[in-house]
């Protein structure tokens, strides 16, 4: 379903999306500052608010999949997921201007991550056809389903893991600051990495999730190894 006539950026599609959605937030900034800051709480959602925003990005991505099914690009942009880009990412402006990320507590956020792993088990069960056309788009109920995952998902598992991160390691480490730096490139460098490595365990002969386990266990170390190195080249600090 991916679409060939156009030429695609492959991983930088993100750094693509991203672009745009800070060009539209800066003219917002520039033009509109502090319309819309009188309706938003200081407070952490409520309940209810949480879920309004998981309905509305997912019914959103749903209308869209109408027209762009999940897998369908244009430019490497799989427009069916953006709704929820969008939202989670003024969701973060709004967090840090509104300093939630203080306010964030695990027992606030373990009932999310339940009900995401909840949602894992139903998708599994739901998806035991061998055909799941139907989940990637159109006008039924399996593609309404799938959309209305998605955000809870996205929301519990980011949730519980702001409140962990936040409650068990939110303390200087050298080791995290540097992969953290690194991380970046390595998002940029990590197909070439991750083919190189696939074509290797390719040569073995195990099971499918044996090389898969292997890529990882080989894969994400040599892609920050990598990055590492790149960015002590001069002046590559200020790109990557």
């Amino acid at each position: 379903m991916m679409d060939t006539h156009h030429a695609e950026p492959g991983p930088i599609w993100f750094v693509l999306t991203l672009l745009f959605i800070e060009t539209v937030y800066a003219f917002y900034r520039r033009f509109f500052a502090g319309t819309l800051s009188k309706l938003i709480p200081d407070k952490l959602p409520s309940t209810t608010g949480i879920f309004m925003f998981m309905i509305l990005t997912g019914f959103v991505a749903y209308l869209i999949r109408m027209v762009y099914p999940v897998g369908t690009s244009f430019f490497g942009l799989q427009f069916g997921f953006f709704s929820l880009y969008i939202g989670m990412y003024l969701v973060g402006i709004i967090a840090c201007r509104c300093n939630w990320m203080e306010q964030l507590t695990l027992k606030g956020a373990i009932p999310w991550f339940a009900l995401s792993l909840i949602c894992i088990l139903i998708l599994m069960i739901a998806t035991r056809a061998e055909d799941v056309t139907p989940f990637l788009g159109g006008l039924n109920l399996s593609a309404l389903f799938y959309a209305m995952w998605e955000p809870v998902m996205c929301v519990g598992i980011s949730y519980f893991l702001l409140a962990f991160s936040k409650e068990y390691f939110n303390r200087p480490n050298k080791f995290i600051l540097t992969l953290s730096g690194d991380s970046y490139a390595a998002y940029i460098i990590h197909p070439m990495v991750v083919v190189c490595c696939t074509f290797l365990v390719e040569q073995l002969s195990a099971s499918p999730l044996a090389k898969l386990a292997l890529v990882l266990v080989i894969g994400i170390p040599c892609c920050f190894a990598i990055s590492h190195l790149f960015r002590l080249i001069p002046g590559m600090k200020k790109v990557f």
